[in-house]
């Protein structure tokens, strides 16, 4: 491949909605500002597509790590055009995984696979003890995986979203 390689210019106005123009079931292109002169400015975002539903399952037990949810698990999808990457950070937001549940865009089931309804989930959670984990929230990070390829990485911390949110080592 030559360097630099022949690249695609938009108009500056198009640079906050541009979507990846690569094809497949998921893809992902990183766009950056660049002055008249040619020159990268220090902006630069992370622009995902595809035609293919994502699909994420993680531990609950993990997310929230008490006894109580040991063997439970969580399940989601979503569009990869809809997982918003933060610009000039390789992450998107916290998200709060009851208000994800509450939303119904994540499914709970228990260690027997049962799914567990969201209000029936909420209510657990609001019941657990004061001085036990209550919250989990997520979040989507670009990362580079051992093949050095890009990958989208499914990260998570036991907390709400707001309180990761206001903490400034936790936002990137």
């Amino acid at each position: 491949m030559d360097f630099p390689p022949a690249w695609t210019v938009l108009t500056s106005e198009e640079y906050e909605t541009a979507t990846p123009r690569i094809t497949g079931d998921v893809s992902m292109e990183i766009c950056a500002q660049l002055r008249p002169s040619g020159r990268i400015l220090d902006n630069f975002r992370v622009s995902l597509g595809g035609s293919k539903i994502l699909e994420y399952e993680a531990d609950l037990g993990q997310l929230i790590p008490i006894p109580f949810f040991k063997g439970w698990r969580v399940k989601g999808q979503c569009w990869a055009r809809d997982v918003a990457i933060r610009a000039n950070i390789f992450s998107s937001g916290w998200i709060d995984l009851a208000a994800t549940v509450g939303m119904r865009e994540m499914e709970v089931f228990d260690k027997d696979g049962a799914g567990i309804p969201p209000g029936e989930f909420l209510r657990i959670l609001n019941e657990l003890d004061e001085d036990e984990p209550n919250a989990a929230s997520f979040r989507f990070a670009v990362v580079v995986g051992e093949d050095n390829k890009p990958r989208l990485q499914m990260q998570s911390l036991p907390a709400s979203a707001v309180l990761l949110s206001g903490k400034a080592l936790l936002k990137g």
